[in-house]
């Protein structure tokens, strides 16, 4: 007898068999694994044990996109029927939970799986060059493989019980950020703790609460990789951490299952929400839109895609007490920070806390119109392209004052630290390499957030990443070793400004025709 949920597997598979964009997606990675083999090649004069080079560099990256998978791909599984207004359709077949789950979220993630498990051909290469054994490839994949149950299962969690998808990746965000920073965090302050003196050696927050940060660490794929590519691996495949990370999967599953029925009752409105009220009651209810501004597509941007007023109360809370966590933890490791350490701490965290959110604002300033079928909306305003565009993106850049407010805070605190480190992006060819490329990844990020309906982002920074080591193999290929590394750098830094433009350029154009097939 056929299982309840053979007909979404067939449906899933049969789509991704007639789309172009799977055999994109597998050609996609098997240039990337080939890229990661000739950077492997190119650098194995200066470096020993290239194929261990070849190996940690591919299972690295791939338990990063995994983790950017989660938010991008597996927090929209049910939430894309919410905003479609289908899932009432599926639940009309008389199916349960469980096999609408099943159906909704296995397929995807047999697509994934496949995706990784294409690479284990080729990786095994780095056998050949020397450095790894064949079981530290397959004790990686195998780790590999149980990271990405276990996100995937979070993200059907987190999309079963968020209306959203934006709500959804946010959580998603949030959980995988606690799972792989909190026990790091909390953990170092116990050491720091004990090691002042503070807190017992051997007592119960040392026994207790140290050994759940250590079981977490030890759950962590990143920590499982580190062990595998150890020289002279002899473990079993299957470690702690993949049983751990099964297991939880399992839980989540369980857990997505018991709260689905519940949170799918009613079906809301396939409109998009407004990003200032996020159900808030109270004071922060006084923060909401009100009226629109003289420049509404600013004010849009501002509220609907930054979060608005209410958000950035949240955003100011969490930033300061992030600061104030690293302040105490150092504190009671007996090091307190001085005011260039402090200033030095506030500059990076701001700088990278402004980056993620330029690039998060990038995908959804016209992601969230296009998946709401709003767009042409927007695009009927008397004003061009490049005007509707960069208003909106204004009202983002506002949404960002509490990390531009952290980054202030600390060129304030220590402002000869800001000036050395202006006059080494201004002087440095490396530094420019680096602003390039994350100029041509926001580029890429609103482009393929047009283009697709999901993992704008995710694909964004797979490009970007594999093109400018693509550039940088095919200069040492041409040039040869060159004796001034400062010229291959403003090479790379120069080709990467080209694509970025091209990209902006590409972007508006691809957004007017998805207005007007809309």
């Amino acid at each position: 007898m056929a299982l309840p949920v053979a007909p979404f597997f067939k449906r899933s598979l049969v789509r991704d068999c007639r789309q172009g964009r799977t055999y994109l997606e597998r050609g996609g990675l098997l240039v990337a694994t080939l890229i990661c083999l000739m950077s492997a090649h190119a650098v194995a004069a200066f470096l020993g044990a290239p194929g261990l080079q070849l190996l940690s560099s591919i299972t690295g990256l791939n338990a990063f996109l995994i983790l950017l998978a989660g938010p991008s791909l597996f927090a929209s599984v049910v939430t894309e029927e919410k905003e479609d207004m289908t899932l009432g359709l599926v639940k009309m077949t008389g199916l349960g939970s469980l096999w609408i789950l099943l159906g909704l979220s296995v397929g995807r993630l047999l697509t994934a799986c496949m995706l990784l498990l294409a690479q284990v051909p080729f990786v095994v290469l780095a056998v050949a060059l020397g450095g790894v054994s064949h079981l530290q490839v397959i004790a990686a994949y195998c780790a590999l493989a149980a990271h990405l149950i276990f996100i995937s299962c979070l993200g059907l969690l987190c999309s079963t019980v968020c209306k959203r998808t934006r709500r959804a990746a946010s959580l998603c965000v949030a959980l995988i950020l606690g799972f792989f920073l909190v026990p790091w965090a909390v953990g170092e302050w116990i050491k720091a703790t004990v090691a002042g003196g503070v807190v017992a050696k051997g007592g119960f927050v040392d026994s207790v609460f140290g050994g759940l940060c250590e079981l977490a660490r030890d759950a962590s794929v990143f920590t499982r990789i580190g062990e595998v590519l150890t020289t002279g691996f002899s473990g079993s495949p299957i470690g702690f951490q993949v049983l751990a990370d099964v297991g939880a999967a399992a839980l989540l599953f369980l857990l997505s299952w018991a709260l689905f029925n519940r949170c799918t009752r009613e079906e809301g409105t396939p409109a998009p929400g407004r990003g200032g009220s996020f159900g808030l009651g109270g004071r922060l209810r006084r923060l909401g839109m009100g009226r629109a501004w003289r420049n509404a597509l600013a004010w849009h941007g501002f509220y609907f895609t930054a979060g608005g007023k209410a958000m950035m109360v949240v955003k100011f809370a969490l930033y300061a007490a992030l600061l104030a966590g690293i302040c105490a933890i150092s504190s009671a490791a007996g090091d307190p920070l001085d005011r260039k350490e402090f200033g030095t701490v506030a500059m990076s965290m701001g700088l990278a806390l402004v980056c993620l959110e330029l690039a998060v604002c990038h995908g959804r300033a016209f992601g969230e119109e296009r998946k709401s079928r709003t767009l042409v909306s927007i695009m009927l305003i008397p004003a061009s392209t490049h005007g509707i565009v960069y208003r909106k993106m204004l009202g983002c850049l506002l949404g960002m004052a509490p990390a531009l407010s952290l980054f202030c805070l600390g060129v304030v605190v220590f402002p000869d630290g800001f000036a050395e480190a202006l006059g080494t992006t201004v002087t440095e060819p490396a530094a420019w390499c680096g602003v390039a490329w994350f100029v041509l990844f926001c580029q890429l990020t609103a482009l393929f957030s047009v283009l697709l309906r999901r993992g704008g982002l995710l694909l964004a920074f797979v490009v970007s990443y594999f093109g400018i080591q693509l550039v940088s193999v095919l200069i040492i290929m041409f040039f040869g070793l060159i004796s001034s590394v400062q010229f291959g750098l403003l090479m790379v830094a120069l080709v990467n400004a080209a694509a970025a433009v091209v990209a902006h350029k590409l972007a508006l154009r691809l957004l007017e025709r998805a207005a007007g097939r809309e």
